[in-house]
């Protein structure tokens, strides 16, 4: 149990979180906003924002509804979020197969790099469903399934490592589609992002030519439609 990838994640963000909100992190620099534009917030959504971390996007969901709730696996990330955030209600995850709230209790909710440490993706997307109104929205940021991390070759300086520990997994378009339809999901947008010329300030140069334009990230945007598939196997 000690080797889990949740065990080992929560070891890594314990060793991250006292740098997170200090450094300059290229994934967070490409995805911006996009994720929290795609979900389209207003004043009346009940939003979660699930990985919360430090609050990194609480702030700006805040400024589209006064109405969300943060959980994460770690917390040392939340520590740090509840000294910026008394007001908002923050719980730390004990188990990825339960949400710790209702059900149909959330219009809207956003997971951000947060599936690229989890396998079973299906337990956690049911779990969403769950917790969704009908017709609610999920907006889910992740590690592109094209992208070559072999290739992503940073320069040197005082930012965190993440990819030379083993908590990462890029999930196939596949496996992604087929758990978010078999968890009661209809999928509206699909979002990739590339490197860009922008981003090139983060990689030695022989590294940036060879994934300048080639898929980074992905965002994926999709409606609560129906209950979970039983699986009967």
């Amino acid at each position: 149990m000690g080797n889990s990838i949740k065990d080992k994640t929560k070891k890594v963000y314990h060793l991250w979180s006292k740098s997170y909100d200090k450094e300059d992190n290229p994934a967070l620099f490409a995805e911006r906003n996009f994720a929290i534009d795609i979900l389209k917030l207003n004043e009346k959504d009940i939003v979660l924002d699930y990985g919360c971390g430090t609050g990194r996007n609480i702030d700006k969901i805040l400024k589209l509804t006064g109405n969300v709730h943060g959980i994460d696996i770690s917390e040392d990330m939340l520590a740090i979020a509840r000294k910026k955030y008394s007001n908002i209600e923050l719980k730390l995850i004990r188990s990825q197969n339960k949400i710790p709230f209702d059900k149909n209790f959330f219009t809207k909710i956003l997971c951000s790099f947060v599936i690229s440490h989890i396998r079973n993706i299906d337990i956690l997307f049911k779990e969403f469903n769950r917790v969704l109104v009908d017709g609610g929205k999920l907006v889910i940021s992740t590690i592109h399934p094209e992208a070559n991390f072999a290739k992503y070759k940073l320069k040197p300086g005082d930012r965190f490592e993440l990819m030379k520990y083993d908590i990462n997994i890029q999930h196939s378009f596949e496996e992604l589609n087929k758990a978010l339809i078999n968890s009661g999901f209809e999928i509206e947008e699909k979002k990739t992002i590339k490197i860009n010329n922008d981003m090139e300030h983060y990689y030695i140069k022989e590294s940036f030519a060879q994934i300048v334009n080639t898929p980074f990230l992905l965002i994926f945007s999709v409606k609560k439609v129906s209950a979970p598939r039983i699986n009967h196997s």
